[in-house]
């Protein structure tokens, strides 16, 4: 057996869990204003740098609001969030997804990727489905090989395979957008595999590209829905 190395966390990391963790728990409150840097500094026992950064940093996730000449207060994160809270919410959950947030994800995809699907049906060539099926190939080889590749490999091939039909669709903002959620759709892949099955991911995938070989992007999606449905089922 193999065993990783540790890695110990940085002090802009343990300030990011300790305030997360005070805020998600309601520790501190929404719209409390927090003390100053130095305070904070002084009571954490790190550098008023390190505070100055990971305030920088919390803004930006989306737990904290800056008021010039007045301060920093804690923000009310499931209103002012923005993808950025939604990573950090993840990574604090142990890259794990709750049920609602599944069912929030399921139908972003479906609104985003959905009219991928039907650009790329209705405009798609032999190259493109040749593509797709390649894609394909190459996780039914990943989980024949010796040892299997692992949950997060196959998570990663299984999002390559859906960036391509965002990228040949057509639109160039429907990529940006789904690179922009790669890390909370790795953890969707990992999840979706480990309940179907490899087999039975790689039978949807090939059901779904005939569909769009001939085609019928309703009818793809028709396909989605039914999966995103038992995936839920099994969640």
């Amino acid at each position: 057996m193999k065993f990783k190395a540790l890695v110990a966390p940085t002090i802009g990391e343990l300030f990011d869990n300790t305030m997360q963790d005070m805020i998600l728990s309601g520790e501190l409150a929404i719209g409390e204003k927090l003390p100053t840097e130095q305070e904070l500094a002084e009571e954490l026992r790190i550098s008023k740098s390190a505070v100055h950064q990971g305030i920088k940093r919390l803004e930006r996730q989306g737990f904290l609001r800056i008021v010039p000449r007045h301060g920093v207060f804690v923000a009310n994160y499931p209103e002012t969030g923005n993808l950025d809270t939604l990573v950090a919410l993840l990574k604090r959950n142990g890259n794990k997804l709750d049920r609602k947030t599944v069912v929030s994800v399921l139908q972003f995809r479906e609104a985003n990727e959905g009219m991928a699907v039907r650009m790329l049906a209705a405009n798609h060539t032999t190259g493109h489905i040749l593509r797709l099926r390649m894609y394909i190939d190459d996780i039914k080889k990943a989980a024949a090989k010796n040892p299997a590749a692992t949950p997060a490999e196959l998570a990663e091939l299984l999002f390559s395979y859906h960036l391509y039909i965002g990228l040949q669709s057509g639109n160039n903002v429907i990529p940006m957008v789904m690179n922009a959620f790669h890390d909370v759709s790795a953890v969707f892949w990992r999840t979706w595999v480990a309940n179907m099955g490899v087999d039975k991911a790689v039978d949807f995938l090939e059901r779904f590209t005939a569909r769009i070989a001939a085609g019928d992007g309703d009818g793809a999606m028709e396909l989605y829905r039914k999966s995103a449905e038992e995936y839920l089922a099994n969640y």
